[in-house]
């Protein structure tokens, strides 16, 4: 067994000598545990949007008696809009439409647009926009804007924010008449934003 003496005289030594000059052993630090950086909130994706710059958008009037159409007569941005004019007739609750897009289940989303409206006759029925929502091809529900105040007239915002049903697959825009009953109305719609929150 070899001798430990040595060993434990050169420790003592050099604790001496440490002491002698002034400096002290530091005792052993924790390491700084850094920060988790802070994550910004997610923000809303675009799925759709319309500007109407370059054409009507692919939107459908519901018949006949109603016309879609890019108009540079009246535009909230950019240089064009899209207008609905025209007659709905009766049984049908809506002016125009937009293509289907995919929604997923249970997600909330915003709509918003800008709508200015020349008149409508009767005036008892003001003009809204609406997202139509369905199972594949079977429809579930409605997600509704607040109405077009005519009294104010200009362009004005209107929006909804909803969250799909849990069944829900696709959906849809739509110029509302809030009524199956025959309503004529020249409307102009611009910056449609439809977004997952």
């Amino acid at each position: 067994m070899r001798n430990k003496l040595p060993l434990i005289l050169a420790t003592a030594t050099i604790a001496a000598a440490l002491a002698s000059t002034g400096c002290k052993q530091e005792p052993a630090k924790e390491a700084a545990q850094t920060p988790a950086p802070q994550t910004a909130p997610a923000a809303a994706q675009a799925l759709v949007e319309y500007g109407y710059e370059t054409d009507n958008g692919k939107w459908s009037p519901n018949g006949a008696t109603v016309k879609v159409e890019q108009s540079t007569a009246a535009k909230k941005s950019g240089n064009a809009s899209l207008k609905v004019s025209g007659t709905s007739g009766e049984g049908k609750w809506n002016f125009a439409f937009s293509p289907k897009f995919p929604l997923q289940a249970g997600k909330k989303y915003k709509l918003t647009a800008y709508m200015m409206v020349e008149g409508t006759k009767p005036a008892s029925f003001p003009p809204l926009l609406k997202c139509g929502i369905y199972q594949d091809n079977k429809f579930l529900s409605n997600a509704f804007t607040k109405t077009y105040d005519l009294k104010k007239g200009g362009w004005q915002e209107l929006s909804v924010t909803f969250d799909a049903p849990s069944d829900a697959t696709q959906g849809f825009i739509a110029v509302e008449k809030g009524t199956d009953k025959p309503v004529e109305g020249t409307i102009y719609i611009d910056d449609v934003k439809f977004e997952a929150l």
